[in-house]
């Protein structure tokens, strides 16, 4: 999976991928984790194809045909004659999905679209209809995937929704423009120091939204319209809300308009007729000579990316002589409607100087206000990590040097590489029972790691296949009185029920045994515990539900 992922790097740009680095490689699978042939190797495969790869590390930079020996048919790749074609063998599998069921269209300009919702609008009550870009939100939210509509209007063609335009004023974003276009537009972006880095933060915290290759398909706007439309918990909404984004949109009853990102986010859910033209971020400019301090944080089950946070968090701070001009502190994902913002700490914090006595009475007040909604998971971790994103960025304001010294509003640690680009491991060997001991590879690893191992699931189920499931005990120290099915109606597909009565007498269990004997295939009268097994079910269909049968014990 994580090799075809890469892939998908390969064909995102062809033009570039000879400029391809180690680094890029590494972020192009960094979150897709495998436990059968183990990260490091994917990782290291995938380097191979990096122009600036270590060729002592890794070779040639290439690869051979399979079967060639000869160090002369080494052939580096060649993404121009790269021919990527629908694999056939799925083309059986897809037979459900009717084209000619759906209508899919795709307009040129806004005004086209314009018309087509229109034309959606007055047949609303008998045309479903979706608007399309990256479509990402299918992976999250899967009821989707069983809803059809009559119509999907596809906005990735329209060059106005694709445009990023920059002016003296800020940087307005196209809506389709997807999430890893955006990412390269920020960090290109040169204006005055404090409100370039401002930028260049943004841009870094967007790389920890999802994969590479969903950022590669899924769009700014789409993301903002699931955060407000449903709820989603939204790293883009948290930080763009910070940064004092804007959203222009074209809603179907209210025409263009023009709107805070918060005024957005509040906003009853979008209908399917409104659309997200646009997000705009402006540049940020003094008239105090104060210095602009924005920062960024999440926390997350994986840290680096390609894990909803716990609890994300922005804060952008204008500070003058050691005090606090204004502020804007943002927090979202801990299990609310949406991104909000702390106005009660930022009005405490405005035109004050951040003491100790300062920080302890805002962290107190930001404990009435970072407050998850009932039956939010983990709701006192992600209530407890507030306090300490806001505490390391005002102690950041606090140990801040004066106005007297040279600085531009940040203090920026050195990059830390990413931690796998190289690693070592050195293992003591004991020579004292050679071989016993030494490292030795895999038997299955090449086969694995070059794809070629066949596992079950890639083997066709041979004709009239039967499948097999266990039915385990649900409670402990019970006598079994029987098994039946339940209104006594046989399932369809069900071939046999296997129990300890079908087992020959004087049968042993021949897979298990242990120093005392061999173990019980199935239980007899009584179970031993939870999930001892009872009987073994035989169908000719792969999944019978467990609620089909009933146990009796007492």
């Amino acid at each position: 999976m994580s090799v075809s992922l890469f892939s998908a790097l390969l064909d995102a740009d062809k033009s570039q991928y000879s400029d391809l680095t180690v680094v890029e490689a590494e972020k192009a699978v960094s979150g897709n984790l495998c436990r059968c042939t183990g990260y490091r190797p994917i990782v290291d495969a995938c380097k191979s194809f990096a122009s600036d790869v270590d060729i002592e590390d890794l070779g040639l930079n290439s690869f051979c045909r399979k079967g060639d020996k000869d160090s002369s048919s080494l052939t580096r790749f060649d993404s121009e004659k790269r021919i990527c074609t629908f694999p056939e063998f799925l083309k059986d599998e897809i037979k459900s999905v009717d084209s000619g069921m759906y209508r899919w269209c795709s307009p040129a300009s806004v005004e086209e679209l314009s018309s087509l919702l229109e034309a959606c609008k007055a047949n609303s009550n008998t045309v479903s209809m979706k608007l399309v870009a990256g479509n990402t939100s299918m992976g999250y939210y899967k009821d989707e995937r069983e809803q059809n509509y009559d119509k999907y209007i596809d906005i990735t063609r329209i060059p106005h929704l694709k445009e990023i335009r920059e002016n003296q004023n800020g940087v307005e974003i196209g809506s389709v423009v997807t999430i890893s276009k955006v990412i390269a537009a920020l960090k290109e972006i040169r204006v005055s120091p404090g409100v370039e880095k401002m930028f260049g933060k943004l841009a870094t915290h967007m790389e920890m939204i999802a994969a590479r290759f969903i950022r590669n398909f899924g769009s700014i706007g789409g993301n903002l319209v699931m955060a407000q439309r449903k709820q989603f918990p939204s790293d883009m909404a948290t930080i763009l809300l910070a940064a004092g984004a804007f959203v222009n949109i074209m809603s179907s009853s209210r025409g263009l308009e023009k709107l805070t990102l918060e005024e957005f986010l509040e906003r009853s859910p979008l209908e399917a007729h409104d659309l997200v033209l646009s997000i705009e971020i402006s540049f940020w400019h003094s008239e105090t000579n104060s210095e602009l301090f924005f920062e960024t944080y999440r926390a997350a089950p994986r840290p680096h990316g390609s894990a909803l946070a716990y609890l994300n968090a922005a804060f952008l701070a204008e500070v003058k002589d050691t005090m606090v001009v204004n502020c804007r502190l943002a927090f979202g994902a801990y299990g609310t409607k949406h991104a909000i913002r702390c106005k009660e700490i930022e009005e405490f914090l405005s035109g004050k100087v951040i003491t100790d006595k300062v920080l302890y009475e805002a962290i107190t007040l930001l404990g009435n206000v970072v407050v998850p909604e009932d039956g939010t998971s983990n709701p006192a971790y992600r209530s407890s990590l507030a306090p300490g994103f806001l505490f390391k960025f005002l102690h950041t304001l606090m140990t801040h040097p004066t106005t007297d010294k040279p600085s531009n509003g940040y203090h920026l640690d050195p990059p830390k590489p990413l931690p796998m680009l190289s690693s070592s491991q050195n293992v003591p060997i004991n020579n004292e029972y050679n071989p016993v001991g030494q490292p030795v590879t895999k038997v299955g690893a090449s086969l694995q790691a070059s794809g070629e191992a066949v596992y079950v699931d890639d083997i066709p189920s041979p004709t009239n296949c039967l499948y097999g499931a266990f039915i385990y005990s649900k409670k402990p120290f019970a006598r079994i009185k029987g098994i039946h099915f339940k209104d006594d109606l046989v399932p369809t597909g069900v071939v046999a029920v296997i129990s300890r009565k079908d087992v020959p007498k004087g049968g042993k269990n021949i897979g298990m045994k242990i120093g005392l004997g061999s173990d019980q295939l199935f239980a007899e009268d009584f179970t031993t515990s939870v999930g001892e097994c009872i009987a073994f079910v035989v169908s000719s269909i792969i999944f019978v539900h467990e609620n089909q049968f009933h146990q009796q014990h007492f």
